[in-house]
Order: C-alpha cells, then structure tokens, then sequence
C-alpha cells in the first residue's frame, strides 16, 4: 500500500506502535499494541491514548476524518511488528459489527496488496476460512501471517 501514513514510534519490542492522528477534531495520540494471547498468536488493538491515563481506549471513535491515514498506519505496524516476529498470526476483531465491516472493506480495496506478503483468514460461525473478496460474507475477525520467503 502506497498511502499516505503517520510517523510511527515504536517500543524496543516493536509490540506497541504511537501516532498522532491529525484532523478537525485536532491532534489525538493513538497507539496499536499487539498481545500475546496464545503461541504466535497476537491481538491487535488499537484506540486513543488517555492523555490522563495513558491507558489505551480501543472502544473510542474519534471521528477525526483521517480513516484511511489511520488504516495505512496500523497496516505499517503489522509490516513492522511481523518483521520482528515472523512467525506471528495477528487477530484483528472488531469492537462491533460497522467495525469489522469497515476491516473488510479495507482488506477487499487492498487484497492484491496484502497477498504478496501475507495470508489472510476470516472467522465466519467458528470456521476459519480463506478471505476471497469476491465472496460477501459476514466476518467476525480476521487473521493475517506473514508469508514464508
């Protein structure tokens, strides 16, 4: 993907990713982490940093009409993070149904771009399955692991 991205700032483990997105609603400092929540397995979470509590807020909606600078900013850190630990799978999964909707349709616009580099599975009623952009079902999450080179 050859969009346009934040700077990112990346911790010495590469598992937590900030930026700053920029937009009418002024400058809002975000973060991506990825948890360990199984063997090679990694949540991805990302949401507003509280700049009272410097905790991660993935339920926010910041509406900061920077979506896609945003989306090509998490798809660095998942470049980024997975260059580290190639043999991670990354689980994306939506806080709600618009969320997981907007996933796809990011995935679906860019899918020749993500195929050179990684597989990319969605969840459809506790099945794993292949993403195919041209089959329009419903997802409930999403993985993606880095090919082998």
């Amino acid at each position: 993907m050859n969009l346009p991205k934040y700077q990112i700032v990346a911790s010495k483990t590469f598992t937590e990713f900030k930026f700053v997105s920029v937009g009418p609603h002024g400058r809002i400092p975000k973060a991506v982490v990825f948890t360990k929540i199984g063997i090679d397995l990694y949540n991805l979470a990302l949401g507003d940093i509280d700049p009272k509590t410097g905790e991660l807020n993935d339920m926010s909606r910041s509406n900061n009409g920077d979506m896609e600078i945003i989306l090509s900013t998490v798809a660095e850190c998942i470049y980024r993070f997975t260059s580290e630990n190639p043999e991670a799978s990354v689980l994306m999964q939506g806080n709600s149904d618009a969320r997981n909707r907007l996933y796809r349709g990011t995935f679906n616009k860019f899918i020749e771009d993500i195929n050179q580099d990684f597989n990319l599975f969605g969840l459809q009623k506790e099945q794993w399955k292949a993403f195919d952009k041209d089959v329009q079902i419903k997802f409930d999450a999403f993985i993606i692991k880095r090919k082998k080179t």
